[in-house]
């Protein structure tokens, strides 16, 4: 193994030069990336990976990320086995990303990590859960005796949960969190409302630029995201019977990729949906990375930008939106989004599981805000953990309600423990706590 890496076939520090040889200067390199934490060797003498590289490595062996083939994209788990989970939508925004970043001159490996963090802070039951969490913590989803204490909380933006779930929630370390290069923990809080700023009043801010437009690599995933959740709710729209294929013959996108399949478009249906989310998905990522090569070259000439160290002093001029797709494709993709709005996303199915899972993270929280009681043990210890209070378990009987009046009720960390529990649960888990609860 020594000799190997001698030769410089398998070093660190030889895919570091290979980085810096094939990467535009405006792509971010692993070479200068920092971390909160010095990394432990823990007894190794060599590594095999550059900074980056470890952190897709660190995501994927964190509990949070296992947790997400349990949690909705956009069908409830639990029916059918072939619908999208958060886990493969990741995946394929993963695959999608690397595609983009690659044809782009851009670090792929930094790209991969933010694409597999992009979706850590998600709550159970996706999007509907993640509304309950931030109506509440906001105070527009009203419950007895919270409401005058939510101000200093910040709401729930699963963009922001993410951050926190690899800053301090995961627990694999001598320190919170996954000790994340800086570059990815950025990555992953811009993945989603760049432009909103932080709402959360304890994020960890040393090392991201909060004032600055994403980095390349972090709008590539903000465009594989896009792409995947339109094409892929449509197909499985289209497989769960939500729609009928005959619908979208008339969206222009879908009529650009059955002319470009001309005879090899197949006649049966299920081999039709397939085909179509196949041409969907090359026709929208060519187009971005063709767009976005051009825009990139661009603004690099704008700018006068020819080597990668003159690129932090040019960022500040970067626009947040240089990796996007060309105007008319937008506006096909547009038209595609707003059928999946109107047709699948509103249809009867999922509504009506948006508001089964809102029931229950809505019941979860008052259950468990007005009775602490109730949660698990692993919970209660943070508490003890980040407020010093005694464990409620040590509590006399008869100095209980006066143990949770004084240190639980209204207090925001209190709050924030319990929006954290919740959006770690997995939709299955979190019915289970219901029926548990309910019985």
């Amino acid at each position: 193994m020594s000799g190997a890496l001698s030769a410089g076939g398998l070093s660190r520090e030889r895919l570091e030069a290979i980085e810096e040889a094939r990467l535009l200067p405006c792509a971010l390199r692993s070479a200068a990336a920092t971390r909160r934490h010095p990394v432990d060797p823990e007894g190794r003498t060599f590594d095999l990976r550059t900074e980056f590289q470890r952190d897709r490595d660190r995501i994927v062996h964190a509990r949070a990320f296992r947790r997400l083939r349990h949690k909705t994209q956009l069908y409830l788990i639990g029916g059918d086995d072939h619908t999208r989970n958060r886990l493969i939508h990741t995946l394929e925004v993963v695959g999608m990303a690397r595609t983009l970043s690659r044809a782009l001159g851009l670090n792929e490996d930094l790209t991969e990590a933010i694409a597999l963090g992009h979706d850590l802070g998600h709550s159970a039951f996706g999007l509907p859960g993640e509304r309950v969490l931030h109506g509440i913590l906001s105070g527009d989803v009203k419950i007895s005796g919270l409401e005058p204490h939510v101000a200093s909380v910040g709401g729930f933006k699963h963009n922001q949960q993410s951050l926190r779930v690899v800053d301090r929630l995961e627990k694999r370390y001598r320190h919170p969190g996954l000790n994340l290069t800086d570059a990815v923990r950025e990555g992953i809080l811009k993945s989603a409302d760049p432009g909103e700023g932080i709402s959360y009043p304890d994020v960890i801010c040393e090392g991201l630029h909060l004032d600055l437009a994403p980095f390349l690599e972090t709008q590539v995933v903000i465009l594989a995201d896009a792409i995947a959740t339109q094409v892929h709710d449509l197909d499985d729209g289209l497989h769960g019977g939500a729609l009928a294929l005959e619908e979208v013959h008339h969206l222009a996108i879908v009529r650009q990729v059955a002319a470009r399949m001309g005879h090899a478009l197949g006649r049966g249906r299920f081999l039709r949906i397939n085909q179509l989310n196949r041409g969907l998905v090359h026709l929208l990522v060519t187009a971005g990375a063709t767009h976005g090569a051009a825009a990139v070259a661009a603004w690099m000439e704008s700018t006068s930008l020819a080597v990668h160290d003159e690129f932090a002093a040019r960022r500040q001029k970067l626009p947040a939106d240089l990796i996007t797709l060309p105007p008319k494709v937008h506006a096909m993709h547009a038209e595609l989004a707003e059928l999946v709005s109107r047709r699948v996303i509103n249809s009867f199915t999922v509504q009506r599981a948006d508001e089964r899972a809102g029931h229950c993270m809505r019941t979860l929280f008052s259950v468990f805000y007005h009775d602490p009681r109730l949660l698990e043990d692993h919970v209660l210890i943070r508490f003890r953990e980040e407020t010093g209070v005694r464990f409620l378990r040590d509590c006399r009987p008869a100095d209980m309600a006066r143990e949770i009046a004084d240190h639980y009720y209204g207090n925001p960390i209190f709050v924030r423990l319990l929006a954290d529990h919740l959006a770690s649960m997995t939709d299955t888990w979190a019915m289970k706590e219901y029926r548990r609860l309910k019985q």
